[in-house]
């Protein structure tokens, strides 16, 4: 089975993530990720494994030693003129946290680690996929008027799973 480890967004911040998604989705013909994935900054890129239970273990331990930080989520980027985000500034104790929990998930012998698991590196939530550079231009014209700005607490660590053609949560962490 398929799994990521993520970061889920809540409140207000989930709810201007997920009405922007809409409204680019709406005005742009382009997939609407609220129907294919929950509001979440990615902590571990995706892996396989038939054996989830010894990640859950290592979370929940890990999350009970940590206390909970800040991330502030105030801009709005993108990856190879393709992939538009929410980007996320890390407060220096959550940065500490995502160093412990990678360390952490390196313990796993069979876990791989890429570039893109560099989270201080690519921390953002996607909106969403542009199809090509002129829509990607269009898009990125139709959200320049968008100011986010959230202060939220690190105050989770979810591993979610790949059903058919989405993600769901599999399963929760608090970290308090």
């Amino acid at each position: 089975m398929k799994y990521f480890i993520g970061y889920l967004i809540k409140g207000q911040a989930k709810e201007y993530q997920e009405k922007l998604i809409d409204k680019i989705s709406e005005g742009f013909n382009v997939r609407n990720l609220n129907e294919y994935i929950p509001a979440h900054f990615t902590l571990k890129s995706p892996f396989s494994t038939n054996d989830i239970k010894h990640v859950e273990k290592i979370l929940k331990v890990f999350c009970s030693k940590e206390k909970s930080s800040k991330i502030r989520i105030d801009s709005i980027g993108n990856f190879n003129r393709r992939v538009i985000y929410l980007g996320g500034e890390l407060s220096l104790e959550t940065i500490g946290t995502l160093r412990r929990l990678i360390d952490k998930l390196r313990t796993i012998p069979w876990m791989r680690f890429d570039k893109f698991d560099l989270v201080e590196d690519n921390f953002h939530s996607t909106l969403t996929r542009a199809k090509d550079s002129n829509q990607f231009k269009e898009i990125m014209n139709f959200l320049y008027k968008e100011k986010p700005d959230f202060d939220v607490d690190f105050d989770n660590i979810a591993i979610l799973r790949r059903e058919k053609d989405r993600w769901v949560i599999h399963k929760e962490f608090a970290i308090k």
